[in-house]
């Protein structure tokens, strides 16, 4: 198993590399829920975070308790094999937009400990 942060959706029951966001109304908002899996065997992930990229990323927040979003949020130390609980992010369109996002989702980790 490779030392890499990868994308759990549980609906899903396995990892995934794009979440589909589709087109959303302009003035919608819409919650999407994963979590990041660690898939190193043998090594820490330490300090990991997660934030959005790309021109429409200011349009989606990240909870991990569904009450608090913020652009980035830090998530710690993930051990190895292990997945976090629960992230929301949201997604709220302005009015005025188009509705299509051009984002990714981007999990870092500081390095790799045993």
């Amino acid at each position: 198993m490779p030392d890499q942060l990868s994308i759990w959706v549980d609906a899903a029951a396995r990892t995934v590399t794009a979440i589909p966001l589709g087109t959303a109304g302009p003035g919608s908002s819409e919650d999407f829920v994963f979590r990041v899996l660690n898939s190193s065997a043998s090594y820490t992930a330490t300090s990991v975070s997660v934030s959005f990229t790309g021109a429409d990323a200011g349009e989606l927040l990240l909870s991990d308790d569904g009450v608090n979003f913020a652009a980035t949020l830090a998530l710690g130390n993930l051990p190895p094999a292990a997945r976090t609980g629960p992230i929301t992010f949201r997604r709220a369109t302005p009015y005025g937009a188009d509705g299509a996002a051009d984002v990714r989702l981007r999990c870092t980790t500081a390095g790799w400990t045993l």
